[in-house]
């Protein structure tokens, strides 16, 4: 495939994602208006319930115990596969820092990273507008921006980061659809039973994404370093071309 049919089809792929984005996005709650049902009864029941004062840990070691179980058996077994990827196989002999650095060839990386005022009454009001929507919007910033610094990158090391990046899209969206405007945390150890707090099933979503990014991070960190060792090279064209 040619470069300029490359492009064409990143443009095409890009265009139909970016619909289902826009339509996916247009269902989503107003920013400081949302929460669940299930997030405004946890709230209220969790601290009699189960004598803990902070509902998002109560959500993640209790209500959703079976869950978080399953959730550290993947950090385990991602912390066994780190601890298999980088140990030192059998014969193996590690060149020193500079010989190996010698006549490396850095890839180039993409340049993924692109850069109300307060007026009268109809600027405010529109200003307003557009904060309800601008956490959705940066959430698909990130989204997109990280999808294509993986598209377009030349370094795996470059590509995990952006895949990274991806991952923390998905934290701003659970954030930004559990919190209400004026609320508090979810923990009421030195507030009142009953005040208005924030979601805190999203928030335990929130924490269980980024333990499951950071495992899936550290085990494609671990397969770099092992590519790396092997072919001496970060960039997946030159992968490619060692294949044939």
């Amino acid at each position: 495939m040619t470069s300029r049919a490359r492009r064409i089809a990143f443009l095409v792929a890009a265009s139909v994602l970016g619909a289902f984005l826009v339509w996916g996005l247009s269902g989503l709650p107003r920013f400081g208006g949302g929460g669940g049902p299930y997030g405004a009864l946890l709230n209220r029941v969790a601290v009699p319930e189960r004598h803990a004062t902070n509902v998002v840990a109560a959500v993640t070691f209790d209500y959703r115990g079976f869950d978080t179980l399953g959730e550290e058996f993947i950090l385990f077994a991602a912390v066994i596969g780190v601890a298999i990827l980088l140990r030192a196989m059998r014969g193996e002999a590690e060149r020193p820092p500079e010989e190996a650095a010698r006549g490396r060839r850095v890839p180039g990386t993409s340049n993924a990273v692109p850069g109300a005022d307060p007026g009268d009454a109809r600027r405010r009001r529109a200003a307003m507008r557009l904060l309800d929507f601008l956490p959705y919007l940066v959430a698909a910033w990130l989204f997109l921006i990280g999808l294509y610094g993986i598209v377009t990158s030349r370094n795996l090391i470059h590509a995990v980061t952006c895949l990274a990046v991806v991952q923390s899209s998905t934290y701003v969206l659970l954030l930004a659809i559990g919190y209400r405007r004026g609320a508090t945390a979810p923990i009421f150890f030195d507030v009142p039973q009953g005040t208005r707090a924030v979601d805190p099933v999203v928030g335990a979503l929130t924490l269980t994404d980024i333990v499951v990014g950071a495992t899936v991070t550290a085990l494609l960190l671990a397969l770099v370093v092992q590519v790396h060792k092997r072919f001496g090279t970060l960039d997946p064209d030159e992968l490619h071309r060692l294949e044939g």
